[in-house]
């Protein structure tokens, strides 16, 4: 079975000097080599790829996304839940390669909250937002408050 082996930034001694660091230089993504993703999968092992904060740039990375069977996308896909935003993301995630993809909404994917306060929100976020916005997403498996099983996972 192949090791992924990560390597600490030694130059760091603290989150937030290596955040300091990354966010001056990196900004968005940096690419790493995922060897053994590449690599013919094992008939009993599923590789699961994690991402988040992509802010309408999936399309912008999605050649640095690594190959595998369950693509989970763990929110702020937009910057405000506009229908633009959903709609763009939706296409992007059509053209990822993983057999599953499964959404959860973050803070910036407005309205997704069916119960949501509106008048709770801050100034800048009034009107911003589309009221059920998971409704436009076709292209993954959108999960909210609830557990759903993919390839014998629980997620």
């Amino acid at each position: 079975m192949n090791k992924i082996i990560i390597d600490p930034i030694i130059e760091s001694k603290t989150p937030d000097q290596l955040w300091d660091e990354i966010y001056s230089k990196e900004r968005i993504v940096k690419k790493v080599n995922f060897t053994c993703g590449l690599n013919p999968k094992s008939h009993d092992c599923i590789r699961v790829v994690c991402i988040s904060d992509t802010h309408n740039k999936l399309s912008d990375i999605s050649s640095c996304i690594p190959p595998g069977d369950i693509l989970i996308h763990a929110g702020d896909f937009t910057n405000f839940g506009s229908i633009e935003e959903i709609k763009k993301f939706n296409n992007d995630l059509a053209n990822l390669p993983h057999t599953y993809k499964i959404v959860i909404a973050g803070n910036h994917e407005l309205g997704f909250e069916d119960n949501e306060d509106e008048s709770l929100r801050e100034e800048i976020y009034i009107n911003k937002g589309t009221k059920k916005g998971y409704k436009e997403l076709d292209n993954c498996i959108y999960i909210q408050d609830k557990l759903i099983e993919v390839s014998y996972i629980f997620l």
